[in-house]
């Protein structure tokens, strides 16, 4: 709640513009075939609104379309054993379309709870799978593991073939691919005029690399102890301006700039301790409900303001 009061404080007194990466990336949903079947779904009850809407169209040719919509969705209710939802219906009379569509709401509402779960499912389980690989990548394969931390691609030079010289003037060619890289690596590690060795370490800078005695050795004890408040002001006081923010979005001026006592960020009438999220929820819900349902809704509002006037 607080980086959302302060995001949104931002965007209206700061300055800034947006940019968007044209990288496209696959969505975790669309791996699932649930989520092609509740968009089918989702199809058929705007195309069933359509027909409630528009009375004189009901004909036998829409009847009969409306009879293979009903045999399709038996089909994916019979995939995912929810036999007490299939539906059974001629589409002759308007009442079965009504009927069609009260139906229709129920079995999206299950399917949408299936493809919550699955969903749920396959990210925990991606999660995992990339953390084993990105640790196993951290152990025997580092270039992908920068390559993926990067997202940036490696280029790569291939090297087919080799012409050597030795000291004597006699030439040759190299073809082989374990030769090729042998001769390689030995080119680069030669370059410079001398081979990487360790080498021991000899007369004053053995000594430099040597524990000095005069620095108490319980400096470091309480490195891992939570800063103090006075620190954590310090610190901001003294972040860098100019930075580009991260994946929050709040850059250092805005920390800089805060009041030293936050205020309140909840809006507390009537809900004591919460926000206003929920209450916006549950009458959004309530809304599509009597949307799906055709049924009657009103909505009352109080203004709280005028409840502070009079004593």
């Amino acid at each position: 709640m607080f980086r959302q009061t302060l995001m949104r404080v931002a965007k209206s007194r700061i300055v800034n513009k947006q940019v968007t990466r044209n990288k496209v990336k696959t969505t975790p949903e669309k791996k699932l075939s649930i989520y092609f079947d509740l968009r089918y779904i989702i199809n058929r009850i705007l195309k069933t609104r359509s027909i409630l809407n528009d009375t004189a169209s009901i004909t036998y040719s829409v009847s009969a379309k409306w009879s293979k919509f009903q045999r399709l969705i038996n089909m994916i209710l019979d995939k995912y054993e929810c036999s007490d939802l299939l539906l059974s219906f001629t589409f002759l009379i308007l009442d079965d379309f009504k009927l069609f569509l009260k139906n229709l709401c129920k079995i999206r509402k299950h399917l949408q709870f299936l493809f919550k779960l699955e969903l749920d499912i396959m990210v925990q389980e991606q999660i995992v799978s990339n953390i084993k690989k990105r640790c196993t990548n951290f152990k025997d394969n580092q270039a992908s593991m920068i390559r993926s931390i990067t997202e940036e691609e490696m280029v790569h030079i291939s090297i087919e073939k080799i012409y050597k010289k030795d000291a004597r003037g006699n030439e040759s060619l190299i073809t082989g691919e374990s030769a090729v890289l042998k001769e390689t690596n030995h080119h680069f590690q030669t370059i410079a005029g001398s081979i990487n060795r360790k080498k021991p370490l000899q007369g004053r800078w053995k000594d430099q690399y040597q524990p000095l005695r005069h620095i108490n050795e319980n400096i470091y004890s309480k490195l891992m102890d939570l800063p103090s408040r006075d620190e954590w002001l310090d610190v901001i006081r003294n972040l860098p301006k100019g930075k580009a923010t991260g994946p929050s979005g709040i850059s250092n001026e805005m920390l800089q700039h805060l009041s030293p006592a936050a205020h309140d960020t909840n809006q507390f009438t009537g809900l004591p301790k919460q926000s206003t999220f929920e209450p916006i929820r549950i009458v959004n819900e309530i809304i599509q409900d009597a949307i799906d349902n055709n049924n009657e809704l009103w909505i009352l509002s109080q203004d709280m303001g005028k409840a502070y006037d009079r004593v």
